[in-house]
């Protein structure tokens, strides 16, 4: 787009293409698909305006690019995570200016168990997550899967596969990740591997990472938590 473009509340705009100045009172969507605009003028986010940002585990999100001043109105950003094993130590770049004024004001995850943490420079917006004070058990809907939860000894168990993958987990598929967990461990998971960072089976990882896709698609949503 050779001119500018304002996105009015309501809207939502996306795309990797170039812009000159973006004005945004509705949403501004980012993913690895889509990509993200370049704006070769100024980016405007208003109070009404929403940037969301679509998240992998991968670090393959594109940053968004601004020439001139990114202005953040007390806009809101939405992080939608992909299902994946998150690395606290992974920061991703969400925008880089010449200048970055402002600030967001409301920030949202669906990610169950990890805290998004923003950074902000002159220059730049950064994401980091976080391990929150949830226990693991928060999300059980059932005792067999908060019992498990309880039995998990943090950080070591982190190497684990499962519980990497458990911790990576939104809060639509905590409580089912739970439920898998739970049913194995009254195999071998919980004496051989559940605090350690030895192998577990591959059909279960398999389940749990398509846990996702499979309530996407039938409609479903967890109960309350316990």
């Amino acid at each position: 787009i050779a001119g500018d473009v304002v996105v009015f509340e309501g809207g939502t705009y996306g795309g990797h293409g170039e812009v000159q100045d973006l004005f945004v009172d509705g949403t501004l969507m980012v993913t690895e698909r889509l990509g993200a605009p370049h704006v070769k003028g100024e980016l405007t986010l208003s109070q009404s305006a929403t940037l969301s940002y679509v998240v992998t585990a991968a670090d393959q999100i594109p940053t968004l690019v601004v020439d001139g001043v990114a202005e953040l109105w007390n806009a809101s950003l939405n992080l939608v995570a992909l299902p994946g094993s998150y690395s606290t130590n992974t920061v991703y770049t969400l925008i880089r200016a010449s200048k970055v004024d402002g600030e967001f004001d409301h920030v949202t995850s669906n990610l169950a168990y990890l805290t998004p943490k923003l950074f902000q420079s002159e220059t730049e917006v950064l994401l980091q997550y976080a391990r929150n004070e949830l226990p693991l058990g928060y999300f059980a809907l059932n005792d067999n899967s908060e019992n498990f939860g309880q039995s998990v000894v943090e950080p070591a168990a982190s190497a684990n596969a499962a519980i990497a993958a458990l911790l990576g987990s939104t809060v639509d598929t905590a409580a089912n990740a739970l439920d898998q967990l739970a049913g194995d461990s009254t195999a071998n998971l919980a004496k051989m591997t559940l605090n350690s960072d030895a192998p577990v089976s591959a059909s279960m990882l398999s389940a749990m990472r398509q846990l996702d896709s499979a309530d996407s698609k039938s409609g479903r949503r967890n109960n309350a938590p316990r």
